[in-house]
């Protein structure tokens, strides 16, 4: 996790935060400060919160995973570029005790799977990166789930084997 400090950036944890604040409506400065100061009022109470064992937090902890565990019914288990990525993510997190070290894993892994699948992509005569355009088209051209409605989802792009193009089913 220190990669964000050798390249002069703020913590990873805490840009998923704020990714995650702006996905919920704080697109302004309003929230850090109205956060800041839910802190600042909470200071006195860190002797209590600290008192608690952790034996006590331990079924709070499993039932937030499970409910994490629900999106493991969007992942495609029949399409292995997909599916082991996601499943190394799923199980290096508990071992390592440390989600962002699972996402690391998760993402190394499919970048190398990318990569050792270009040469075979190229053979096909498909575009190497087939596979990042139509996560680039899905994400950021296609938009949200909220403002598609009644249009093509990003599933439903695919690409044209032969010009690399995107054709919409």
């Amino acid at each position: 996790m220190q990669i964000g400090s050798v390249l002069g950036v703020s913590t990873v944890s805490t840009f998923a935060e704020s990714t995650a604040g702006v996905a919920d409506g704080a697109k302004t400065g309003l929230a850090s400060l109205v956060t800041g100061s839910c802190f600042l009022l909470a200071i006195p109470f860190s002797p209590i919160v600290s008192a608690v064992p952790p034996l006590a937090s331990g079924p709070i902890l499993c039932l937030l995973g499970a409910m994490m565990c629900s999106s493991v019914k969007g992942v495609d288990w029949d399409d292995f570029q997909e599916a082991l990525p996601a499943f190394v993510a799923m199980i290096t997190m508990p071992f390592t005790f440390s989600i962002g070290y699972g996402i690391i894993a998760g993402l190394a892994l499919w970048i190398a799977i990318q990569l050792l699948l270009a040469p075979l992509r190229l053979y096909r005569g498909e575009s190497p990166l087939v596979r990042c355009k139509m996560l680039w088209a899905g994400a950021f051209i296609e938009g949200n789930d909220e403002e598609q409605e009644g249009k093509k989802t990003p599933s439903t792009v695919t690409p044209n084997q032969s010009e690399g193009q995107f054709v919409s089913e």
